[in-house]
């Protein structure tokens, strides 16, 4: 049995510049947001993100603070084995 994959998106506070993220799983509200507290976008990407394992894109939404949203894990990655 497969388990849902929570999306993620990095988001820049266009006033502080400051990175974070938000995770939720479709359909649902947000159950982890980390706002405006990373240096960059690079910082965000690598505390959510540290292995490497999602795939980013560029996202197809009119929200200025979103700059990358995950809606799942790279072939092979440890999540996409379990």
């Amino acid at each position: 049995m497969r388990y849902p994959v929570p999306q993620a998106a990095i988001t820049v506070n266009p006033e502080t510049q400051k990175s974070g993220f938000v995770v939720w799983f479709a359909g649902k509200n947000p159950h982890y947001v980390m706002a405006d507290v990373l240096a960059t976008k690079k910082d965000a990407l690598e505390y959510l993100d540290p292995h490497n394992e999602r795939v980013w894109e560029e996202p197809q939404t009119d929200e200025a603070s979103i700059v990358a949203i995950s809606n799942g894990y790279k072939a092979g990655s440890a999540p996409t084995l379990m």
